[in-house]
């Protein structure tokens, strides 16, 4: 086999494993209870401890259509085998979201299911990375005592935009740009 038919087929196979969540999602915002639960393998277990026979009971006891979603738009897709690594899926939801890899397997029916999922590995770094930047500002002796930032995102017009001292506490304000549910809304 060509390295051109080994790309081609690889991008095959990643193609089928993102089907796997775009099949989910669909079946999550039309309330089908029995496409969500194609997603999961038999073998299914969260990071959580959560499984497939959970989901199963979950799903009977109330299943409304809703509008959490993964997104996988900027996932990678590892295939060693009948074996993928997906990460990061961006999971978006009304109460909160998240991000996280799944291990999806070929079964012998050939679909690809979803084995586990934990929380990605791509953000841990960024965390690590993260936390190492903040410490080193916080041992700043030059960095003043209080400089108010907001804590993620960004803060638009212009932020802080307001401040109050209300029942002896000082309140600062800042309006959030929050992409969460994949379009741009204010908070």
């Amino acid at each position: 086999m060509n390295q051109s038919t080994k790309t081609s087929s690889n991008d095959s196979i990643k193609a089928q494993v993102l089907a796997v969540f775009k099949h989910y999602n669909a079946a999550v915002a039309s309330g089908d209870a029995e496409g969500q639960l194609a997603f999961f393998s038999e073998q299914w277990k969260s990071e959580s401890g959560v499984t497939k026979a959970e989901i199963r009971t979950a799903l009977q006891n109330h299943n409304e259509p809703g509008s959490k979603r993964f997104v996988v738009d900027d996932a990678k897709v590892i295939i060693e085998g009948d074996t993928a690594t997906i990460d990061p899926v961006e999971f978006r939801a009304p109460f909160g979201g998240g991000s996280f890899y799944f291990e999806a397997k070929r079964e012998s029916d050939g679909a690809w299911r979803c084995l586990t999922m934990a929380g990605t590995k791509i953000i841990d770094v960024s965390a690590e990375n993260a936390r190492s930047k903040r410490e080193q500002i916080m041992s700043d002796p030059a960095r003043p005592g209080y400089h108010f930032v907001m804590p993620e995102g960004t803060a638009m017009p212009f932020d802080p935009n307001g401040a109050i001292y209300w029942k002896g506490r000082y309140h600062m304000f800042y309006i959030y740009q929050d992409t969460q549910l994949g379009k741009r809304s204010d908070h």
